[in-house]
């Protein structure tokens, strides 16, 4: 057979889908022979026949590489991105290969149809080929791509959109062309294309609300055609662009629901996570998650460590509990908690503290494994854990001990959230020794200076903590009552109430910052729940703080809901108005109230509470 004659056969057979292993190994073996009287086409034609076929010939491959690339400027455009196409399908490495069709394509693309634009793109991206000649690849790609897109076909418009999202490429003007064309087109889309187009323009972090819209109307009276994989990346896409599509997720959780049983864990783990991210109402949500819990529970050991920690986040994230799934889970990610990442660690333990499922085997793991691996977990990790063993209520001396050694040095290294959490999480823990002591020092100096990026929470939370535990220096107690003082009126009535408690327990005077406190609490005294009275009244009393209005306020509020106030709030409500300077008649009137609310359940008061 002449090269052009043993192309053409294996093609045919390529065409029509047939395996003939024994004539492909021998035709294999004699076409790597004579490779280099074969045409750039010719070679081309081998290359896409064996990927076709998915019939492995690794020894052919090489030789193809080694022959094409000093010959690719005399291949044609549909030869370059069809060799391409064919190593990257066969999933066969060659570095020297792409970064020869890259230099060469680059300056050529002008000659190359849609189609091998598209080839090219999808190529490079699946390979996972990657340097400078890439980099260059692609920018000739995004300058050629954008005013050629009317005469892509829909699929090669989702190949190209995908592959510059898979390799982080996506630049503005090519996918704003794109999202036009694709919202001009969308109905012309299969519902595998326009799942693929819409994760790429979420991975590329790239707004195209038309382009969204446009898509969820294609897809939505379609959704019976998704795949399970189609279902998952739809899902995923538009929790991800944070783009509300309430009829599209409608009918992707009534398919996702009666295919359970069929979705791979993969699947399973995307769809739940994306609803649990979305703003989809609650009760549909929980009905998918059932489902997709109720059959996942069955093949937990199928499921990644990733998988596993994003479908527990699911659930905890819409507060919906499910007993024997998180115990399986939690049994079954005991047994693995070696493989998982340190984020998939947080994850597993923020979970289950949210939820309040007490496992205690599952935190007891947790912390063995996270201690000595602490040094590669990311600061967001580290403070996640330490909240969620504290809310949790789950003693563990000596990874609270390993969090400080590990924390304090890289504070620098933490959002706000994650100094607040971290702060917060050892004072509720009761968690002792010299290294909280240094972790709290680290907090005292590392602090002050970034208060401004704090969110009110986190302010609140960071002074609770301090004076909670008793370390409130004061360097860092004037910083937060000046940041406090400027933002009083953007805190919540319970954060203001807990700030306000944590300054008086610290003993650190803050005229400004209570004056600032009582004029945003005071007309709002109405959203005050009966802690924030009693923690408002106590602070002000204690920091002999006089505000008239705010305690006129509150002693209004604390009468009209007397009998509602737990025993402690009496106590602590009833104690203030006696230590403040407040007007002798307005006390009377609140204390008698008070009185005759106490007088019916004495005995649920502790000893301190009734003296």
């Amino acid at each position: 057979f002449k090269p052009q004659e043993l192309a053409n056969l294996c093609w045919a057979f390529a065409r029509v889908r047939l395996p003939s292993p024994s004539l492909l190994d021998a035709l294999a073996e004699e076409a790597a022979r004579r490779l280099d009287a074969f045409s750039g086409q010719g070679v081309a034609t081998l290359a896409w026949s064996y990927a076709t076929l998915q019939h492995a010939q690794p020894d052919l491959f090489d030789a193809i590489a080694a022959e094409a690339a000093p010959r690719l400027r005399r291949f044609s455009p549909q030869a370059i991105s069809t060799i391409a196409w064919a190593f990257a399908t066969a999933g066969r490495p060659a570095p020297a290969l792409f970064e020869a069709i890259a230099d060469e394509a680059a300056p050529r693309l002008a000659e190359f149809a849609p189609q091998g634009l598209a080839n090219l793109a999808w190529a490079f991206a699946t390979s996972g080929a990657r340097g400078s000649a890439q980099r260059r690849l692609f920018a000739a790609l995004a300058a050629e791509s954008p005013s050629r897109l009317a005469t892509f076909k829909t699929r090669e418009l989702a190949n190209l959109a995908w592959a510059c999202a898979k390799i982080g490429l996506a630049p503005r003007a090519l996918f704003e062309a794109l999202g036009e064309e694709v919202a001009r087109r969308a109905s012309a889309f299969s519902v595998p294309d326009m799942s693929m187009t819409a994760w790429a323009f979420a991975s590329a972090g790239h707004a195209a609300p038309a382009m969204f819209d446009a898509l969820a109307e294609a897809a939505t009276p379609r959704a019976r055609e998704c795949s399970g994989q189609a279902i998952a990346n739809l899902a995923w896409a538009y929790a991800t662009a944070r783009h509300a599509s309430p009829s599209l997720y409608s009918a992707l959780a009534s398919m996702a629901a009666s295919r359970a049983r069929d979705l791979s864990p993969q699947a399973v783990s995307n769809i739940a996570w994306s609803f649990a991210t979305a703003s989809h109402p609650l009760a549909e949500t929980h009905l998918l998650l059932d489902a997709l819990g109720a059959a996942a529970q069955r093949r937990l050991g199928r499921f990644k460590p990733q998988e596993l920690a994003n479908l527990c986040w699911a659930f905890a994230r819409v507060r919906l509990p499910s007993p024997s799934l998180l115990d399986a889970l939690a049994e079954e990610a005991a047994r693995r908690l070696d493989a998982f990442s340190g984020q998939g660690v947080a994850t597993l333990a923020w979970s289950y503290a949210t939820l309040q499922h007490a496992q205690p085997d599952l935190f007891d793991a947790i912390a063995a494994e996270a201690a000595p691996r602490l040094r590669r977990f990311s600061p967001q990790a580290i403070s996640t854990i330490a909240w969620a063993f504290a809310t949790a209520g789950r003693p563990a001396p000596a990874l609270f001990e390993a969090i400080a050694d590990e924390a304090a040095p890289r504070l620098a290294e933490f959002a706000p959230q994650g100094l607040a959490n971290l702060a917060w999480a050892f004072a509720t823990s009761g968690a002792r020794g010299s290294a909280q002591r240094r972790l709290f020092a680290a907090l005292a100096a590392e602090s002050p200076s970034r208060l401004a990026t704090f969110k009110t929470r986190e302010l609140a939370n960071l002074a609770w903590a301090c004076a909670k535990i008793g370390l409130a220096p004061r360097a860092l107690f004037e910083a937060l009552g000046e940041e406090v003082a400027r933002r009083a009126s953007a805190f919540s009535v319970p954060d203001m109430s807990m700030t306000a408690w944590a300054f008086a327990s610290a003993g650190h005077a803050a005229p400004a910052m209570f004056d600032a406190l009582a004029e945003a609490a005071t007309p709002r005294a109405r959203e005050c729940s009966g802690q924030a009275i009693a923690n408002l009244a106590w602070a002000y009393a204690t920091a002999r703080h006089a505000s008239p209005s705010l305690y006129s306020a509150l002693a209004s509020m604390a009468a009209s809901r007397a009998r509602d106030l737990s025993p402690q709030a009496v106590s602590n409500i009833a104690w203030s108005f006696a230590t403040a300077s407040h007007p002798l008649a307005e006390t009377h009137l609140l204390l008698d109230a008070l009185g005759a609310a106490a007088q019916r359940r004495l005995g649920r008061f502790k000893p301190q509470e009734l003296a």
